[in-house]
């Protein structure tokens, strides 16, 4: 949620919108009322909106209000960072000690997208003590 906060000693009618690039749906402006609005003299305005993205990736909007009484804009950019539930799937490492370790496991990251790109491979290196 934003909070538009009126600095003015006199109340302001403003009109608020959702910009973004993403697909349709992955932010949401949950206003009722997109335009005429009336924020009183050092008043506040909740902005709530929604974000429900498809895929794992950055997703970017701009929450633009502007005052229907002059030239008057404000920006609040919004950065939306997806994030998966856990798969359930727990991984168990044991060996001596002092003995070196190697083992490959095989993790599934749920949603993420490729873009048409196939199969991309990374590693990670655990060291413990």
């Amino acid at each position: 949620m934003v909070t538009f906060v009126n600095p003015f000693r006199h109340p302001v009618s403003v009109a608020v919108e959702l910009q973004t690039t993403e697909r349709e749906g992955v932010f949401e402006l949950m206003t009722k009322r997109a335009s005429g609005v009336v924020v009183p003299a050092f008043g506040q305005l909740a902005l709530p909106f929604v974000f429900h993205p498809a895929r794992m990736s950055r997703h970017e909007a701009l929450l633009v209000v502007s005052s229907e009484d002059g030239p008057l804009t404000w920006r609040y950019p919004i950065h939306g960072a997806a994030e998966a539930t856990p798969s359930g799937t727990s991984f168990r490492l044991e060996g001596k000690a002092r003995r070196r370790l190697e083992q490959i496991v095989e993790v599934h990251l749920n949603g993420l997208s490729l873009g048409g790109r196939g199969e991309e491979l990374y590693t990670h290196e655990v060291v413990a003590p």
